[in-house]
């Protein structure tokens, strides 16, 4: 029932109970996850099948499956990529080996983003189905999108992630560094501060880039 990296649960949101999304889906927060209330929640849900957003995350991967009898889809999102398994290397490369001797993943069935994830997923298990699938749309339709005014010379962008390694922001910020351009350019990055030290780097060097071009680190994005 928390944003990820908050203390805080977010407002207005009823704890510990089913209740109906937006889209007539059921949905539960969990104020306490672990093993005991996700046994309660697989054991109340009717499913041929459970989704897991996760390759690491110890209440909402592994755990979920771990006890789950059924057929379980699983989603890396890009946590099996090179560069992402270099963050805590040796905890994810011993979580691998191990899963692998013990066969955890063995009934598994990886969802790829694309053919790039699908080669990552396959390094790691190459046993197993995959199935490519790009990321869903939004179910949220609209009749009339208003284009917005374009002005020249100015370039406006937005990134929505959190700040750390993975999410190649300071990269982001070197790019605009060695632009060669009088454009007036503002980058405005969404999402909360994962690794402090990180977000150092990419402030100091949002700091050195010429007055034409700024960087805005606007704060993490409310779920309403």
């Amino acid at each position: 029932n928390k944003e990820y990296m908050e203390q805080e649960p977010i407002p207005g949101v009823i704890s510990d109970s089913w209740q109906a999304g937006p889209f007539g889906e059921k949905v539960m927060y969990l104020s306490q996850p672990g093993r005991d209330s996700m046994a309660k929640v697989l054991k109340e849900i009717n499913s041929d099948a459970i989704w897991l957003n996760s390759m690491f995350s110890k209440n909402f991967s592994i755990l979920p499956m771990r006890l789950w009898d059924g057929k379980t889809i699983l989603s890396p999102r890009g946590m099996l990529a090179p560069e992402a398994l270099k963050i805590k290397k040796t905890k994810k490369a011993i979580y691998l080996k191990l899963a692998g001797l013990m066969g955890w993943h063995k009934q598994v069935i990886f969802h790829a983003t694309n053919e790039r994830e699908e080669e990552y997923i396959r390094t790691h298990f190459p046993s197993n189905e995959i199935r490519l699938a790009p990321n869903f749309p939004s179910l949220r339709t609209s009749s009339h999108v208003p284009r917005p005014l374009k002005n020249t010379n100015v370039l406006r962008l937005v990134q929505l992630a959190r700040i750390a390694p993975e999410k190649n922001n300071l990269f982001a910020i070197e790019l605009l560094q060695g632009l060669k351009t009088n454009a007036a350019i503002q980058l405005d990055i969404y999402g909360s501060e994962y690794d402090a030290g990180y977000a150092g780097q990419c402030r100091a060097l949002a700091a050195t880039l010429p007055g034409n071009i700024q960087v805005n680190f606007m704060g993490a994005v409310s779920p309403h």
